[in-house]
């Protein structure tokens, strides 16, 4: 079984042959080469815009490489939930910005003969509980308002036992890692530039400039695009204090299995869905950074499941985090009285919330209207149920920070000890003989880490920070290893 994405092993990465040396300018920068930046760089080149693109690592190799690939407007109980907090409207154009998404997706792929898998599928809502389908009825109550079609279902393509459902037809699924990919291509074919393997460490206001500090230089530039799945710093926008990180597991097993793009309607939340003919993709046990924290346990109880209804050999075993928001809807803008532009907070759907980013934010930048930008400000107004829900989900963190600081040393850690050192507190994985020392806390929001015992790496329970055995930052917020001063060792 590996554990990593079944997407990194479809596709090999070529690494772009530009390197940052000294000093550079341009007018917009845009940090993160996910799905997010890659689909902003795309419309910025549509409309005719110069930019400079830097990543932390490869291109697409962060949490687009870790997603589920679904292209779809059917997410769960989303539209009752936005009702819930702002009204009918807001949720139409939530469902609107969607499809708007996903017909960006098709005609790119079209356009620009992107090779990635792309099929249309029906997609799914269900549930296995009798209790639950009051939920998905009053979730109906708003498909029927907008006059979306869709059919009522009582079983499943692949037979996964269900009490009541809905099916959506006109919507995708596609390999996300080829299809950035494939984004790269296009820009890197313009005059605009990508440069990998380069981590932003600050962003600094220098009159109507700004000066970006990397690991391998120096980056002015007009304006920045931080499209990082989670910003790297706290102020501006406080992006930290209106959302939470949810952590979920995923597997691929070898299957021959019909074409299906289904999630459950309620938590524990299941996802599933097909990867052409060859395998089948299984997701589950979504949960809080902040709870939870023994991580294996979580994997197991995703084989479990698995197990319980499928008997097909697991070849893929992974984790991704997501940004949640308090009101779900994504933060996609421009921060005011600035010139940096800020896409996160989507919600599990960043394969269609990311492309809608590109959009969005290239609109505000070329000063073009976009009918959709005015709900995802990032200054929106506040709606009761967003502050009720920033309250229980802070308070969770702060809760989880006092915890890891006070308990390092967890029961369920195996071959794992936290100790303190000259005054510092270090984490020790042992292995094959072998002892791997880094700083045990995060140095985001200071943060003590969990060790995740499957994919061998360090998380971080408060904002997800994750850092491998030796120290190296493998995804942010954090910018910085934890590597330890070799003496140490």
């Amino acid at each position: 079984m590996k554990n990593r994405s079944i997407w990194k092993d479809q596709i090999k990465l070529e690494r772009t042959k530009n390197i940052l040396t000294d000093k550079t300018s341009t007018d917009i920068l845009i940090i993160g080469c996910g799905i997010s930046g890659l689909s902003t760089g795309l419309e910025l080149l549509k409309q005719g815009k110069k930019f400079i693109m830097v990543e932390k690592k490869q291109v697409g190799m962060g949490i687009t490489a870790n997603s589920t690939g679904k292209l779809t407007f059917a997410q769960g109980l989303v539209y009752d939930k936005i009702i819930k907090n702002y009204d009918y409207m807001t949720a139409l154009k939530y469902y609107k910005s969607q499809k708007e998404a996903m017909k960006l997706v098709n005609d790119n792929i079209n356009e620009y003969h992107i090779d990635c898998d792309y099929e249309k599928v029906s997609s799914y809502i269900f549930t296995d509980n009798i209790k639950d389908i009051k939920k998905i009825e009053k979730e109906e109550k708003f498909y029927n308002r907008a006059r979306v079609k869709y059919h009522k279902i009582y079983s499943l393509p692949n037979n996964y036992p269900l009490k009541y459902g809905l099916e959506f037809e006109d919507t995708a699924l596609f390999n996300p890692l080829k299809y950035v990919c494939g984004l790269k291509k296009i820009i890197e074919k313009s005059d605009n530039k990508i440069f990998e393997n380069t981590t932003v460490h600050s962003i600094k206001k220098l009159g109507r400039k700004y000066k970006v500090i990397t690991d391998r230089g120096v980056i002015y530039a007009k304006k920045v695009v931080v499209a990082t799945h989670y910003p790297f710093f706290i102020i501006p926008s406080f992006i930290p204090f209106k959302t939470y990180i949810e952590k979920s597991y995923v597997l691929a097993s070898k299957m021959k299995c019909s074409k299906i793009s289904a999630i459950t309607s309620c938590k524990p939340t299941i996802s599933m869905r097909n990867y052409k003919d060859d395998y089948f993709i299984f997701a589950s046990n979504s949960h809080s950074t902040s709870t939870h924290l023994n991580i294996k346990k979580q994997f197991d109880e995703l084989l479990l499941k698995y197990n319980n209804h499928f008997n097909d050999e697991i070849e893929y075993l992974w984790s991704t985090h997501d940004v949640m928001t308090n009101d779900n809807l994504p933060y996609i803008g421009k921060v005011k009285n600035e010139q940096i532009y800020i896409a996160t907070g989507f919600n599990k759907w960043g394969m269609t919330n990311g492309v809608l980013s590109g959009k969005i934010i290239s609109d505000l930048i070329s000063n073009i209207y976009n009918p959709y930008a005015s709900i995802f400000s990032l200054n929106r107004k506040f709606s009761l149920m967003r502050i009720l829900n920033s309250i229980k989900n802070n308070s969770k963190t702060f809760a989880t920070l006092i915890f890891t600081k006070i308990i390092k040393n967890h029961k369920f850690y195996d071959r794992v000890e936290v100790v303190n050192i000259d005054g510092e507190s270090v984490g020790i994985y042992y292995y094959n003989g072998k002892e791997y020392r880094v700083k045990n806390t995060c140095p985001h929001m200071k943060c003590s880490l969990i060790f995740n015992e499957v994919e061998k790496t360090w998380d971080c329970p408060c904002h997800g920070s994750r850092f491998d055995i030796k120290g190296n930052v493998i995804s942010g917020p954090s910018t910085y290893s934890i590597k330890i001063d070799k003496k140490k060792n």
